[in-house]
Parts: C-alpha cells; sequence; structure tokens
C-alpha cells in the first residue's frame, strides 16, 4: 500500500524588527536618497529607524519617505524635508542647535519627544502623542515652533512639562477635538511663549498642573 504524505505548509506573518541606519553624509551631496550618506551603504527602508546624530549633519529629503522611526540629535544639524515624511514609529528630536525644516509635511505614527530644537514651517502631525521635554533655557532646552503648525490629533494626549516652547512667526500648535494637552507649570514661568503665533484648541481640552519641581 503505497504511502501518501501530506505537507502542510504554515503560512505566519513575519514581524519586522527595526534596523537602525546611521547618517554618515560620506557621498558629500547631502541627500537623502543617495545610498553612500548611510552607514549601511543603502538608503533606508520602511523598517529602518534612523539616526542622525553626527555634528553639522546637514540632510535634504527630496522625495515621500517612509521609515520606522527616527532620531535627529546632531550639533548644529539641518534635516530639511523638501517631501513629505512618514515616520510609523517614534521621533525624538533633542538638539537646541538644530533645525528640522518641514517644506511640506511630517506625520508621526508614535509618540513624538521633543527636548529642543527649532521646528520650522510645513505641518507636523504627533499621531501617536507628544511630549516635549528638558530642564531650562540656560541648558539650551529651549523648543521654537517656527512658521508651521504642530497638530495633536483626536484621541492623543500631549504634556508640555519641559520649559521653554516658543510659537513664532504665525505659527500654531493645534490640539483637535479630542485629544488633550497638559500643561506643568515649575519654578521658572513661561512654559509656553506665544510670540506672533497662536495657541489653537480646536475642540480639545486643556488641563493645567502646578508642579514646584523641575522636569528631568
Amino acid at each position: 500500500m503505497p504511502l501518501r504524505f501530506l505537507v502542510l505548509v504554515l503560512l505566519i506573518p513575519i514581524a519586522h524588527a527595526q534596523t537602525p541606519i546611521a547618517w554618515t553624509g560620506d557621498g558629500d551631496d547631502g541627500l537623502w536618497e543617495t545610498a553612500d550618506n548611510w552607514d549601511l551603504d543603502r538608503v533606508p527602508a520602511a523598517t529602518d529607524s534612523v539616526l542622525i546624530t553626527q555634528t553639522d549633519a546637514s540632510v535634504r529629503l527630496t522625495a515621500p519617505t517612509t521609515v520606522a522611526g527616527l532620531q535627529f540629535a546632531a550639533f548644529r544639524g539641518a534635516l530639511t524635508l523638501d517631501a513629505a515624511l512618514t515616520v510609523t514609529g517614534g521621533l525624538q528630536f533633542s538638539q537646541s542647535t538644530s533645525t528640522l525644516a518641514v517644506g511640506s509635511t511630517l506625520d508621526v505614527g508614535g509618540r513624538m519627544t521633543w527636548a529642543s530644537g527649532v521646528l520650522l514651517g510645513g505641518t507636523v502631525t504627533a499621531g501617536g502623542g507628544l511630549r516635549t521635554t528638558g530642564a531650562s533655557a540656560s541648558s539650551g532646552n529651549i523648543k521654537r515652533l517656527d512658521g508651521g503648525r504642530l497638530v495633536l490629533p483626536a484621541g492623543q494626549t500631549g504634556s508640555l512639562d519641559g520649559w521653554y516652547v516658543r510659537a513664532l512667526n504665525g505659527s500654531e500648535l493645534v490640539v483637535e477635538a479630542g485629544a488633550t494637552l497638559t500643561v506643568t507649570d515649575n519654578e521658572i514661568p513661561s512654559v509656553i511663549i506665544i510670540d506672533n503665533g497662536d495657541l489653537n484648541f480646536a475642540g480639545g481640552s486643556f488641563e493645567h498642573i502646578e508642579n514646584p519641581d523641575p522636569p528631568g
């Protein structure tokens, strides 16, 4: 009697881990899309977590791009988005001498953590929530929203618990309906400074907490 074998193939979805990829600038043209500018000698893919931490890094993105995560912490750095950038995970921006210039849109699916630096122009959507951090202005932890829109969408929470968030040159911090923004006061006042900008609670909620202890 012949033996019959039944081969059962199980198709199991594989979760792709994020791969760190770091800017080197070795391509000498400053373009995100140049493979030689990255330590893995390829352009970041949708499953990559991008690190831009090199001093004086100047990076320009010219085509719509999706990545899994982004850490921008380059001393005297500049990241210019001439096209839409989608970050499906978290974004960390933490260098007071750097500028993240948004010529189009920056959509963040995870939590956006902003310790210092300039957000210039465009529309940034904190789709996984927003947190500002940083101890004091003397430590270089001023956050400047300059001429753009920072949006906290419906269903998300934001906390401004680091000193000195400045809205400049017609910029707008928008809290949409169904979102909640919490502002914590510290010993040094002026957590939010509106200077020719706008704090727009577009149906969203505002909570105020007095906290005498400086944030970490």
